[in-house]
């Protein structure tokens, strides 16, 4: 039985995607046992911790979840250091993000529904008994209806970050907000790029280590198993036109495709009418 520390992240899959980095980097699995735990009951995975791995632990990394978070802490040594971070997500590509009522769970095929990012507008136009070929015709009108100026909704990302980081030692809203217009940062409303995991990688070591001199081989390492790896980009949510002009999206071209269900590319027009028709 190993007698190392434990290093332990908890937390949803992007959690679960850092953990997977740090969990093969030598550097770091040299000095500690590195474990994983979700922050809720996976469908096919059991991360339970053992009593000894929660008695060893020298780090617990923690993904801010409201009203889990604390509970879970809790139960480590109170030598332990333990810092909260907090997910990764965005509304401002995506300012009419809503569920879908329509969207159930049809496994195994579509374990999460057809379409678990649903459009309010789409939505709202369907309860007032719009025809699919009128959605469709109006939608672009609608959509500038509710699309305000970059300020506004940068302004509005950075509230809801900061009332969430309220909760946590480690930051990355005001970050994320900054380099959405320079970088695609993310693939969905809550799914980012490897961009993002980098930085949330230096920031959760930066934060636990202090010293660069012990944190920079870490990091290194965390970036070389990371590489170009895009471990989210399986569902692509199209970023609309008048969304992208806002924002002044400097990476964004009117002629990008997007990933539909990880098997074929295609445009956000035709991403719009297959939600609409539910196909």
């Amino acid at each position: 039985m190993s007698k190392k520390p434990t290093l332990i992240i908890f937390g949803n899959c992007q959690a679960r995607i850092i953990f997977e980095q740090f969990v093969d980097t030598p550097s770091l699995t040299d000095k500690y046992d590195i474990h994983f735990k979700y922050s809720f009951n996976h469908p096919t995975r059991n991360t339970e911790l053992t009593d000894d791995q929660i008695e060893r632990c020298e780090i617990v990394w923690a993904q801010y979840t409201q009203n889990i978070t604390d509970e879970f802490l809790s139960a480590f040594p109170d030598t332990s250091r333990k810092l909260v971070f907090p997910s990764a997500d965005t509304s401002m590509m995506w300012p009419t993000y809503a569920l879908d009522p329509r969207n159930k769970k049809e496994p195994p095929d579509f374990p999460y529904g057809r379409y678990p990012y649903g459009d309010r507008i789409v939505v709202k136009l369907m309860n007032k008994g719009c025809t699919r070929e009128e959605i469709l015709d109006s939608y672009q009108e609608e959509l500038e209806k509710v699309v305000g100026s970059f300020d506004r909704m940068q302004k509005m990302e950075l509230q809801r970050y900061v009332a969430r980081e309220r909760h946590c030692d480690v930051h990355i809203g005001k970050w994320i907000v900054n380099y959405v217009p320079k970088v695609r940062l993310f693939w969905s409303p809550n799914h980012p790029t490897r961009h993002v995991f980098r930085q949330m990688a230096k920031r959760l070591l930066m934060d636990t280590f202090k010293d660069e001199s012990v944190y920079a081989p870490y990091y290194d390492e965390f970036l070389k198993k990371l590489g170009n790896n895009e471990y989210l980009s399986g569902d692509q949510v199209p970023i609309q036109p008048i969304v992208a002009d806002k924002l002044g999206l400097e990476w964004w071209d009117k002629d990008d495709t997007y990933l539909f269900r990880k098997t074929e590319k295609i445009t956000a027009d035709e991403y719009l009418r297959r939600y609409i028709n539910w196909e």
